[in-house]
């Protein structure tokens, strides 16, 4: 799939915001789940985090938002999204709008 990329064989990135194809084809492509880091209303949404969420459960996926600027991403930060993370089935898709957050 266009835009994912794998890093091992439960989570892959996702670099770019999915738009509702893209959450339907995830699902095919097997993923269990999409995590969103953006925040709601940011530059360039594609959909918004409710909606995203909406699609992801009719999709078949779970879905967590857990919206995180660059700037708010600390080890703190990192430590709670990897915990919550860690309820949600695999494999994970993660994104933000290019992918940087994921590799913080």
């Amino acid at each position: 799939m266009d835009g994912l990329i794998n890093l091992d064989n439960s989570l892959h990135v996702f670099t770019r915001a999915p738009n509702q194809a893209d959450l339907r084809e995830l699902s095919c492509a097997g993923m269990r789940s999409v995590v969103n880091l953006r925040a709601p209303g940011e530059n360039g949404e594609v959909l918004a985090p409710g909606t995203e969420g909406e699609v992801a459960a009719k999709s078949g996926l779970a879905y967590l938002s857990f919206p995180v600027t660059p700037a708010d991403l600390t080890t703190r930060a990192a430590s709670t999204i990897r915990v919550e993370m860690e309820q949600l089935p695999t494999p994970i898709a993660i994104h933000c709008a290019s992918g940087k957050r994921q590799a913080g």
